[in-house]
This record gives C-alpha cells, sequence and structure tokens, in this order.
C-alpha cells in the first residue's frame, strides 16, 4: 500500500509540470466553420482548442485569380482538406491571399499555450506570410516558405496570420503546440505530491 501511494505522489509531482505536444490539423475535423461566417473554432482534443476570426482591411492590390468566391456574397472562413483560407469578397480568391484585400487569420487558444510550429499549404515561389504573436509586431517571411518553427516554443494567447501582397495565396494546414499548465493546478499539483512523500517519511521515523 506504501508503495503504491507513493508512486501516486511521484506520479503526481511529474503531472505537474508534463504535457504533450499535439498538431491541430485544420482540414479536418479538428476545426469547424460555418460558411459565410468570420468566425470559426478549433479543438483537436488533445489540449489545444480555442477560436478562428478571419479579418481584412480594403487595399490596391489588385490582381485577377478568383475561383470559387464567386458565389459568396459575404466575407467568411473557408476550409478544404488542405487547410483554412478566407473569402473577403464575391471576385475573390478562397485561400488566404492579398488580392484586393489583405486577408488575414487569428488563431486564439482557449488558455496560454506554447506555439511550436506552423505548415501552410500552396506556398508558391512568390508568397510569403506575415505573423504576429499576441497583436505584437509583423514579422515577413521568406519566399516559399511552407511551415515556421518556434524554436523551443513561443507562449502565446493568439497568433495572426497575414497576406498582404497581390502575390500571396495560399492556406494554413496546421500549427502544433502545447498547453501551458496553469500555475495554480500546477502549484496544487505539487502540494499534494510534496505532502504525500512527507507523510511516508513520518510514518517510516515513527517505525
Amino acid at each position: 500500500m506504501k508503495k503504491l501511494f507513493l508512486t501516486a505522489c511521484l506520479a503526481a509531482c511529474v503531472t505537474a509540470g508534463a504535457a504533450s505536444a499535439s498538431t491541430v490539423y485544420l482540414g479536418t475535423s479538428d476545426s469547424t466553420i460555418t460558411p459565410g461566417s468570420s468566425k470559426g473554432s478549433f479543438d483537436n482534443g488533445e489540449g489545444l482548442s480555442g477560436t478562428i476570426l478571419g479579418t481584412y482591411n480594403n487595399d490596391t492590390d489588385y490582381g485577377s485569380d478568383y475561383d470559387s468566391c464567386y458565389s459568396s456574397s459575404s466575407p467568411g472562413l473557408t476550409k478544404t482538406s488542405n487547410g483554412i483560407g478566407y473569402c473577403s469578397n464575391k471576385d475573390d480568391n478562397s485561400e488566404l491571399d492579398g488580392l484586393d484585400n489583405d486577408e488575414t487569420i487569428t488563431f486564439t487558444f482557449d488558455v496560454l499555450t506554447t506555439l511550436l510550429g506552423i505548415h501552410f499549404y500552396g506556398i508558391g515561389s512568390n508568397d510569403d506570410w506575415d505573423i504576429s504573436f499576441d497583436g505584437g509586431t509583423w514579422y515577413t517571411s521568406g519566399a516559399a516558405s511552407a511551415s515556421f518553427f518556434g524554436g523551443n516554443g513561443i507562449d502565446v494567447k493568439f497568433f495572426s496570420i497575414r497576406a498582404n501582397g497581390s502575390d500571396d495565396e495560399y492556406r494554413i494546414k496546421s500549427f502544433s503546440g502545447v498547453a501551458v499548465v496553469p500555475l495554480p493546478a500546477t502549484a496544487l499539483l505539487l502540494l499534494g505530491g510534496i505532502a504525500g512523500l512527507g507523510a511516508i517519511a513520518r510514518q517510516r521515523k515513527a517505525a
């Protein structure tokens, strides 16, 4: 019984700081959008969940690469098996693009999350993308960069991807990360584990 109790205490201590990285595949059931709506959500069932928001600003980067947005009368997120895009008007491209309007998609996590990487679909030789973390500075990728890797990870509440050039058009395919364990929960687990170890020590000393 003591061994079982000791194992439980140690597990509590380890669990306090442990969390597994996972990936949100936006072209699957991990994401939910409503046609004609700029809002959506994501949940991979492994700790990464939150909301999706598509926005745009009027621009003069006119282009001619139009496709399935012909039938759309209102701005909205778009989804295929290759990921998430955005249609800002009826004459637009259904991908995230800078044609006519500069389009942005923002992903907001339900809890603070360490962002590890982002993958894109349809990146061509002239495509680049801008990224911002928690509403901060915009950083621009190099041309034809189909992935972003955050090294050891970047702790964020939300991140945004923007296309601002008339040649830019692609989809956001997936992103990976790990939810940060809230400090109060971590502290309670650690205290529980330490208290249990202390109780075992006292029992052994009394014996």
